[in-house]
């Protein structure tokens, strides 16, 4: 099936020519030049993947991201920033915004190409997962007091819905933990399952900040092996 992704930038040049080399390799291709178009879009296309630059008028990409990862409803759609930002404080706010991954411009097509293939390849194989190893009818992972809907990415934790919501990594990561919560999970192990630059060291931290808001830490660091689920006191 053709993925439809959805370009939003206000520089035309930028984004006819990312546009142009989408459209080289078979992606249906949705344009929008502001933050407002952008939201419009997703409504009306839901697009399997977001390119979405920050300086933008009327609405930035931020607050797109904001607006988006705020919903409750549908699938997981994963958001790759393509900014002009370049220090290292931008690109930690938009990954913490809710950003799967983050490119700076100036960048080489190819590797843009070639990340939106990583990303959406995950996302097909989360979901191939999800139906081979949980065939539940509410399309629920539940541990403790950790619940995971693999279908619309909600996520709660005792009794409170997680908010900001886990990016498509750290969902990733539930997902394998969940599936097998007694096991101890080594680095080395969950990076051949997840292709991304950032560390899974960050990517857990992340998971950690989400859960303690709510309880206790349900994630055990086992020194020298790595991580695993426990249970709340």
């Amino acid at each position: 099936m053709t993925k439809s992704l959805l370009v939003v930038d206000d520089d035309p040049l930028i984004r006819e020519s990312i546009a142009w080399a989408l459209k080289k390799q078979n992606y249906e291709v949705i344009e929008a030049t502001n933050g407002v178009e952008a939201i419009e879009c997703f409504d009306r296309h839901k697009p399997d993947l977001i390119l979405l630059d920050i300086l933008m008028p009327d609405k930035d990409g931020l607050a797109v991201c904001t607006e988006l990862r705020e919903r409750r409803s549908g699938p997981y759609v994963p958001i790759i920033f393509i900014s002009s930002l370049d220090q290292l404080e931008d690109k930690v706010r938009g990954l913490s915004t809710g950003g799967d991954h983050y490119l700076a411009k100036p960048f080489h097509m190819e590797e843009l190409l070639e990340l939106i293939k990583a990303t959406l390849r995950q996302i097909d194989n989360i979901k191939a997962s999800v139906v081979t190893e949980t065939p539940t009818e509410n399309d629920t992972l539940q541990w403790n007091n950790i619940q995971f809907n693999t279908e619309t990415g909600e996520v709660f934790y005792c009794d409170h819905e997680i908010d900001p919501p886990p990016s498509e990594k750290e969902l990733e990561i539930l997902r394998i933990m969940l599936g097998n919560p007694s096991k101890i999970f080594h680095r080395d192990e969950m990076m051949d399952r997840i292709v991304d630059r950032r560390t899974i060291d960050s990517h857990v931290a992340n998971i950690r900040s989400k859960f303690v808001k709510y309880g206790p830490d349900p994630i055990e660091t086992v020194h020298g092996r790595g991580y695993r689920l426990v249970k709340a006191k």
